[in-house]
């Protein structure tokens, strides 16, 4: 009897126990800290660019000169053990003057020597950069336009890689300045014989000089000479020529064709002699105010146009107002070439007069 009340006693405290200690044991290993996994992935190391690299030897360099289609070299640190991690140097971009270059990826990289190669290239997002590297702190000296720029790397939407590396930029070289400027002289040289020469600037080879012929050949002498200039600092042939440009040069062929036309319509009118190339555009004998005020805006404008080539690499855009401006000179010019016209038949009468008086008198 003791015996099956012991074997009772003892399975009711076994089923008692057994959830409390299955609760203490959950509660322990709760409280224990979960195993941390091993760590296998290895952080990736520090880029940082070393030098530019002469291409011909290999070996880094400061005096390296380059031009717009021509590749750099950078000489990156750690590049081989950063892509051994798993990271892709197809990913980075060029950044010039601490300017992100987009669009701009390495076409080489040598994982073994850490180098990079970029082609200095016009595309896309990145041409509004290089025309502000272009427009500031150039240099002319020795018949050149160039200036040093410091050079990086760096992933596209971060920062640019430490870096000490430079290299001088070449926009135009030596060679292409003195064309161009030989070319603009000459041209100006053969402008002004033809000029002198020839009917170019007149109505024929006596005539005096015209006004509306010498603004149009002004203005197609300089726009054809910065299209020259600009494709040979950018390379590119499709510089940009505003809208604003062919209303100028509009507004000069129509002057030029009006008067020739007003001109036409006074058969009668006979020409006065050429008193030089000044004196004949301001008016001939007497100067003329609408004339001049056609001659102050093509010169203002003019002016103009010449600084923002040369200084910002760019035609101007001129705003409607100062085409307007140049309209209303151009459309009073043609506004009084009919009375200057007329004035012609009555210079005529008027000397002839005076000649058979004074033969008169000398007769009698």
């Amino acid at each position: 009897m003791m015996t099956l009340k012991t074997s009772i006693g003892t399975i009711l405290l076994l089923a008692l126990a057994l959830p409390l200690g299955t609760a203490t044991l959950l509660q322990a290993q709760d409280s224990q800290p979960a195993a941390q996994p091993s760590q296998t992935a290895v952080a990736a190391p520090a880029l940082s660019i070393k030098c530019t690299v002469d291409q011909s030897t290999n070996d880094c360099t400061t005096q390296n000169e380059l031009k717009l289609g021509e590749y750099v070299r950078l000489r990156v640190a750690n590049l081989s053990d950063w892509i051994k991690t798993g990271n892709s140097p197809w990913g980075l971009i060029l950044f010039l003057n601490g300017r992100p270059m987009k669009g701009l990826h390495p076409i080489a990289v040598n994982q073994e020597s850490g180098d990079l190669d970029f082609r200095l290239q016009r595309s896309g997002d990145n041409i509004p950069v290089w025309n502000e590297m272009m427009e500031r702190e150039k240099s002319w000296k020795w018949g050149e336009v160039a200036r040093t720029l410091p050079v990086s790397a760096g992933l596209e939407n971060g920062v640019a890689l430490p870096s000490h590396a430079h290299f001088k930029m070449v926009f135009l070289p030596r060679l292409e300045f003195l064309f161009i400027a030989g070319f603009s002289i000459f041209s100006l040289g053969v402008l002004i014989v033809l000029g002198r020469r020839t009917a170019l600037l007149k109505d024929s080879g006596t005539s005096p000089y015209s006004l509306s012929r010498t603004q149009m050949a002004v203005w197609t002498w300089l726009v054809i000479n910065a299209y020259l200039f600009l494709y040979a600092m950018t390379h590119d042939p499709g510089v940009d020529i505003p809208v604003s440009m062919l209303g100028l040069l509009g507004i000069s062929a129509t002057t030029y064709l009006a008067a020739a036309m007003v001109d036409r319509s006074s058969p009668d009118a006979a020409p006065e002699p050429s008193h030089g190339f000044i004196h004949d555009i301001a008016g001939g004998s007497s100067v003329s105010l609408h004339r001049l005020q056609m001659i102050g805006w093509t010169l203002v404008l003019a002016l103009a146009f010449i600084m923002q080539v040369l200084n910002k690499m760019s035609i101007p855009d001129f705003n409607p107002t100062l085409l307007g401006l140049m309209g209303l000179s151009a459309g009073t010019y043609i506004g009084f070439k009919f009375p200057e016209n007329q004035q012609g038949p009555q210079i005529e009468v008027a000397t002839k007069a005076a000649a058979a008086t004074a033969g008169g008198q000398s007769g009698t």
